[in-house]
């Protein structure tokens, strides 16, 4: 079992928080990337973004991207499902489980926050093509 629920958890992936000051609006961390980042964020967002490598704020990291302050639960939750069979997110915070926990404890977890009001979401690894989808009328992956 593994968890993801603030900035400092997400450094082991190469993505190293610096510093909110940076947002003029507030929305946003600025973080350095290092390689392992750069893989992790441009699978996240569909292979849609590029990094240019350049030095990073502290020099030792490849490029610098300003993510919004709540897409921890999310990202973390991608993360994990790399390693895990099953995540659940609640609160902001993301936890992995292989299939036998999750076969074990999955259903008393989510009688307990459903019981209790909040709000949580479970990932499974479903894609057809990784993380992605094949579209059933084109083949193209989405």
């Amino acid at each position: 079992m593994s968890t993801i629920g603030s900035w400092n958890d997400l450094k082991e992936y190469g993505i190293i928080p610096l510093t909110g000051e940076s947002c003029g609006i507030g929305m946003r961390m600025l973080c350095d990337v290092n390689e392992k980042g750069v893989e992790i964020l441009k699978e996240f967002f569909g292979d849609t973004i590029e990094f240019k490598k350049k030095a990073g704020w502290n020099d030792q990291e490849c490029c610098s991207i300003m993510l919004p302050f709540g897409i921890i639960a999310e990202l973390g939750a991608f993360i994990l499902l790399q390693n895990h069979d099953v995540v659940m997110t609640v609160g902001g915070t993301s936890t992995g489980y292989s299939e036998s926990s999750w076969e074990k404890y999955g259903e008393d977890l989510c009688a307990v926050y459903r019981n209790s009001g909040r709000n949580f979401r479970t990932y499974r690894k479903r894609g057809t093509a990784g993380t992605r989808n094949v579209h059933v009328m084109s083949g193209r992956v989405s």
